[in-house]
């Protein structure tokens, strides 16, 4: 469904009714839990979203057909079908203007096949971390190593260096410098067409540290495929030792860790895990790919650093409320939750009552968490005590950007 921004109300809807839908991030941080994982991938541009339904081959509708897969693209401003075919599975990531869809290349505007890695002998798939998700504007990641260095005794972040390809040139295959790499589940991340690299090579001991971290920089995929625009469109970060992967996904923009990490910090990092973080803050710099500026933390961002439910008593009751922490400067925001709406008590751990950032929350497995959209964060809260692989419904809360209550 495609809501309207102003009140909530569906614009369009798209319905496949009794299909299955399936996976595409399950190798990318989680949105609520560590136990949920999407099935919708965005264009950089936000004007496309690819999903894919459960084919003829895992389905038995249809014998001696083998696509496992129906891939389908709708424009998200009018909900019209671009795409809709039967897919090999594999990867599937979206550009502004074509997907790859397993080893092929569609456009969008007309779902033509332009290339097929398997047919021209050229796939580059057949090592390192299958990447499903946003892609550059014209650029897909068709791979990406991990590696890591070690000097002086002291363990280093692991980081990775990507395949690259250009939509219009898929043959030719470019190698990204050391690029950060996500947290849990160690692989690429891509933001609005947008990733991170470390500005001075690979992170080890002689160009930084976990106690004083690495030089980062905001680059677009494209430019790393462009000799013209090999040195373009790269953005200072400052000393960081990471991406906040999950932070980043949840706001929609490149938000890095700080630089000096505790102890325990550093351990967490090496085991690509938040479990351990002690820190009360996991957020140094952030950066707006749609303005291509760092936002000041001591100005108000619009985004959200924390999100939790707490107990507040009343002279007749005790109500749940929501509560909601700005990244940088500005209030909290609270506002209160119908009886009924969540299965523990206000206060219990699962609502992450004491407001740790949300990489920490999430990896804690909380039953709430946020987006942001252009104009507003949706609140998400799990009401049930249900795992979420089975199913249930969720509560989605709007809140516009600069709201006191």
């Amino acid at each position: 469904m495609g809501l309207k921004p102003t009140d909530g109300s569906v614009l369009w809807s798209y319905e496949r009714p009794g299909s299955t839908y399936l996976e595409t991030f399950n190798r990318l941080p989680n949105f609520i839990g560590n136990r949920f994982h999407r099935t919708l991938t965005v264009s950089p541009n936000h004007r496309y979203v690819a999903f894919r339904l459960a084919g003829p081959e895992q389905t038995g509708d249809v014998r001696d057909i083998d696509q496992s897969a129906i891939t389908i693209v709708l424009d998200t401003v009018t909900g019209q079908v671009a795409i809709d075919h039967l897919s090999d599975d594999g990867v599937l990531q979206i550009t502004d203007s074509a997907i790859m869809d397993g080893s092929k290349i569609y456009t969008i505007d007309s779902d033509t096949e332009t290339w097929d890695f398997d047919e021209h002998g050229s796939t580059p798939f057949s090592q390192g971390m299958k990447y499903s998700g946003t892609a550059g504007h014209s650029t897909f990641i068709v791979n990406a190593d991990a590696d890591s260095e070690s000097g002086q005794g002291d363990r280093n972040p692991q980081y990775g260096r990507l395949s690259l390809v250009s939509q219009d040139n898929p043959e030719q295959v470019h190698t990204s410098p050391p690029s950060a790499l996500t947290t849990e589940y160690p692989n690429a991340i891509c933001i609005d067409g947008w990733t991170v690299v470390y500005r001075d090579g690979a992170p080890t001991n002689a160009n930084g540290s976990f106690h004083q971290g690495w030089e980062m920089q905001a680059v677009t995929l494209d430019s790393l495929v462009s000799e013209e625009g090999s040195q373009q469109q790269r953005y200072d970060l400052g000393r960081s030792a990471g991406i906040n992967d999950t932070a980043s996904i949840t706001t929609g923009k490149i938000v890095t860790l700080p630089g000096t990490p505790s102890s325990s910090a550093q351990k967490t990092l090496t085991e690509h895990s938040f479990g351990s973080w002690e820190e009360p803050r996991t957020v140094s710099a952030v950066f707006d790919p749609s303005t291509q500026k760092l936002l000041p933390m001591d100005q108000p961002s619009g985004l959200i650093r924390a999100v939790g439910v707490s107990p507040t008593s009343t002279p007749d009751s005790l109500e749940a409320r929501v509560r909601v922490a700005p990244m940088g400067h500005g209030e909290e925001v609270s506002f209160p939750i119908s009886p009924g709406s969540i299965f523990h008590p206000p206060g219990s751990d699962e609502y992450n009552p004491d407001m740790k950032d949300i990489a920490i929350a999430l990896d804690d497995s909380s039953e709430v968490s946020a987006l942001h959209a252009p104009g507003a964060n949706i609140i998400i809260l799990n009401p049930t005590a249900q795992p979420n692989d089975h199913p249930h419904t969720y509560r989605l809360f709007g809140l516009t950007e600069g709201a006191t209550t």
